[in-house]
């Protein structure tokens, strides 16, 4: 089973998900994405006629779920996210809650559905804003008959958070597994306020903390699961062509960065030419 997860603002990127995967593999494997309401319905029914094996689960955005974590008002909340709709960054709290959108809110819809779902042998997590060149389901099988979690580790860079990043994850149904998840969902919930997710992001250079998290989870299970390295081809950033998945994860939100023409637009663009001239 393939995972995905979206917000109204990356809806865009869903057609090159699905039409890139069924080109490479069909429409055998379930793909289930995860969203919010604020996707309209005729956008989500639009995507089945691309994929027949899709599975929605839409729910309600998680705004008295983030106030009472963050301890923040409504208000405040819907203020930082329209600052983020229109890539506004006014203080180091709007990047707070993104952060905690993107990751703590995400990693508990993998585990929902990693539950509702446990007849399924395996899960495959990866970003929305990818973009399948190369067929991945032998390599994948390969895996999962040697080990139990894939993670794309680069356990040499300084920053913490960037040692175990989620824009892929693969996972073999088993206990252990379970067990793994659950203390990486724990170690996200044991900060309960804004001023603890702060304090973490300003402790961590500006720490993503589900990845920050995924780390420490990883340290405390790295002798008791058997965990590979997804090679760095399944999430090309620099669009190799010869490289099974290209990631637009370089592309930029918020903030200043070298690369400053790779924006989600110029990346986007890209990988929808690409798929028209295959």
């Amino acid at each position: 089973m393939v995972i995905s997860y979206f917000t109204k603002k990356y809806f865009k990127w869903t057609p090159i998900f699905l039409q890139s995967w069924k080109k490479q593999h069909g429409e055998q494997e379930k793909i289930v994405f995860n969203c919010y309401d604020d996707v309209k319905n005729g956008d989500l029914k639009s995507l089945t006629s691309l994929y027949s094996n899709l599975i929605i689960k839409r729910d309600h955005f998680p705004m008295e779920h983030m106030t009472d974590k963050l301890k923040i008002t409504k208000k405040e909340l819907e203020r930082h996210m329209e600052d983020l709709c229109v890539g506004k960054r006014k203080n180091d709290t709007t990047l707070v809650v993104m952060m905690y959108l993107a990751d703590c809110v995400r990693i508990q819809k993998l585990y929902e559905v990693m539950k509702d779902y446990s007849d399924e042998k395996f899960f495959f997590h990866s970003d929305i804003d990818m973009y399948f060149r190369k067929p991945i389901l032998n390599e994948i099988n390969a895996f999962k008959r040697k080990y139990d979690v894939g993670i794309k580790f680069q356990l040499n860079v300084k920053r913490e958070c960037s040692k175990t990043p989620i824009t892929l994850l693969s996972f073999n149904n088993n206990d252990n597994v379970m067990n793994f998840m659950t203390k990486w969902l724990e170690i996200i919930n044991s900060y309960s306020i804004l001023e603890d997710y702060k304090k973490v992001f300003k402790d961590n250079n500006k720490t993503y903390y589900g990845q920050w998290a995924l780390h420490r989870a990883y340290l405390e299970f790295k002798d008791k699961i058997i965990f590979y390295d997804i090679p760095d081809s399944f999430r090309d950033t620099r669009f190799d062509k010869s490289s099974e998945i290209w990631s637009g994860n370089k592309a930029i939100t918020i903030g200043n960065r070298k690369d400053k023409y790779l924006t989600f637009d110029y990346i986007l663009k890209k990988f929808e030419k690409e798929i028209k001239n295959e």
